[in-house]
């Protein structure tokens, strides 16, 4: 195994790869199968088959599979992950699965932002927070954001989080750059360029002109508090629960990565093509075929 590669991904999709593999050598264990690489089409055949009778979700079938696909590529075997019948077998069973298989998390819309957006003057505590709240909500929105993106967690931790200096304002255009992200954890850049809308009200280059003007000259995470203090995970969430129940919305199926999924969904509807999709929201993989909520 490629210690080298595997440890450049971030964490958690280490720690899943590591465990697709595990589940696998397993499976082949437990049901006679040798223990040959590349691995042959139809022990991938089998082990898919067998995840479905375990009635396993369609994202993790599809996870442990893009996990193995990964120690095919960096061991330079022949992926047989990528055949034909490989995918449909995985997409049947995005056909086939029930309720209780899927993503529960909902599209945050255009609509729904624009109503979050005017209930924060309700919400928070003066014109600066409103301002910090509705800069966030509209760049999570926007910009594609995953949460650890634009707050910090509970520990201060800030390995990904965007940075006040990395923010650069014109007048058409919002420029955001990301140092490093899930997806880049070489740190090699990604500029994220949101233009100009003509809805002052869910425009993010003007409420980011707006929260820009107030906020204190303090480097670090864009997005703090008066004091200088970061943003949390828990208040962006909590602050976003506050704000569905204030404009009538069950808030159960909405969460922080809700944006995010709410983007790609706009964009899909929109008729923005897949690979643009893909490409603005920064995806490595068809894994945002997932986030597109029609």
């Amino acid at each position: 195994m490629n210690h080298l590669l595997i440890n450049s991904l971030a964490p958690s999709t280490q720690k899943a790869y590591l465990h697709s593999m595990d589940i696998f050598v397993k499976f082949r264990e437990n049901h006679g199968f040798s223990d040959v690489w590349p691995i042959p089409l139809d022990d991938l055949t089998s082990f898919i088959v067998y995840m479905f009778r375990k009635k396993l979700s369609h994202s993790t079938v599809s996870g442990y599979i893009s996990g193995l696909s990964y120690f095919n590529k960096i061991n330079n075997l022949e992926d047989n992950t990528q055949k034909f019948v490989v995918r449909k077998l995985i997409e049947g069973i995005k056909r086939l699965g029930g309720p209780n298989q899927k993503d529960t998390r909902l599209p945050i819309t255009r609509d729904i932002l624009e109503k979050l957006l005017r209930s924060l003057a309700v919400i928070c505590k003066n014109g600066y927070e409103t301002k910090l709240f509705m800069a966030s909500f509209s760049l999570a929105f926007h910009g594609f954001m995953r949460v650890g993106e634009i707050t910090v967690d509970c520990k201060n931790k800030q390995m990904h989080t965007v940075k006040f200096e990395n923010i650069k304002l014109c007048d058409a255009r919002l420029e955001v750059l990301l140092t490093s992200s899930k997806t880049d954890q070489f740190g090699s850049g990604t500029t994220i360029v949101i233009s100009k809308q003509k809805n002052k009200n869910v425009c993010p280059v003007q409420i980011m002109a707006n929260f820009i003007k107030v906020r204190p000259p303090y480097l670090g995470p864009l997005f703090c508090h008066f004091d200088g203090s970061p943003l949390t995970r828990y208040q962006f969430s909590a602050l976003l629960k506050r704000s569905l129940s204030v404009i009538g919305i069950e808030n159960n199926g909405f969460k922080s990565h809700s944006f995010r999924i709410g983007m790609a969904t706009t964009c899909a509807l929109e008729g923005i093509s897949d690979e643009q999709i893909k490409e603005m929201g920064r995806w490595k993989s068809q894994a945002f075929l997932r986030y597109i909520r029609i």
